[in-house]
């Protein structure tokens, strides 16, 4: 089975692996669930060891996966198999308690991101944008983001994960590396704000219009090898404009 393992083909191209790597790797480096999740623990050292057990149990969960999907891709043929993905497939093969187990499992792990991602936003939305302190006003936000977001799945194309990836091709460049710098920034002079924010509007533009935009921008002559890499041309887009609004000197309080 290893000899027919193969790291690219045809179906799998470079420009997708570069892709898969930064973009759904980068959430896993600064995402949504890291961030919500380093902010509620209780010290600096909770944090630290939190990020390398599921780190280490991340690992070992997608390792598991993947050995689980080449198996299947190997042992059963395409008849076998039939409308179902492979992961369905592997949940057919188990006990019926524990198959239903491990669908819940699933579910529960799909809506922890969702409502991480839904709180986040609502909060953000009202504390910094807004500048207000009200609870309900955040509940109101996330009924109001979570229907617009139930609306677009309702009206899109394609199963969870296309939707997922659609997502963070988009949050990935607008967001990784401007809050990287911003992070390292803090304390050590803070970040000019415009172009911390041309550093975020650059990546985020280039990454909706490689996602749901390439069709329009392939017939009016843009090439295709720009529009394979857009997203990973606004992740450096947004890297350099992020590390070019640095300040040097002590952070005012009017500064990032």
């Amino acid at each position: 089975m290893i000899n027919n393992v193969e790291l690219l083909n045809e179906n799998y191209t470079p420009a997708n692996l570069f892709t898969q790597f930064f973009v759904i790797g980068g959430v896993y480096f600064l995402g949504p669930d890291i961030m919500s999740r380093n902010f509620i623990s209780k010290d600096e050292h909770t944090a630290k060891n939190s990020a390398r057990i599921s780190g280490i149990v991340l690992l070992i969960f997608s390792l598991v996966i993947t050995l689980v999907g080449m198996w299947i891709r190997f042992n059963v043929t395409p008849e076998e198999l039939g409308g179902s993905g492979a992961l369905m497939y592997a949940v057919s093969l188990l006990p019926k308690a524990l198959g239903i187990l491990l669908l819940f499992g699933l579910l529960s792990a799909i809506l922890s991101s969702t409502d991480t991602c839904l709180i986040n936003a609502s909060t953000i939305f009202v504390k910094d944008i807004l500048k207000k302190e009200s609870v309900s006003l955040v509940r109101i936000t996330v009924l109001a983001i979570g229907g617009l977001s139930l609306l677009l799945a309702v009206l899109g194309r394609g199963d969870i994960m296309s939707l997922l990836t659609g997502a963070y091709s988009i949050y990935t460049p607008g967001v990784i590396f401007p809050l990287m710098i911003a992070i390292f920034a803090h304390g050590r002079g803070g970040v000019r704000i415009p172009v911390w924010m041309a550093a975020v509007i650059s990546g985020g533009v280039c990454g909706l219009a490689g996602t749901y935009f390439s069709k329009i921008l392939t017939s009016i002559g843009i090439p295709d090898i720009v529009m394979n890499y857009l997203t990973l041309i606004g992740m450096g887009a947004s890297l350099i404009l992020s590390i070019a609004s640095v300040r040097f000197g002590k952070t005012t309080k009017k500064e990032m």
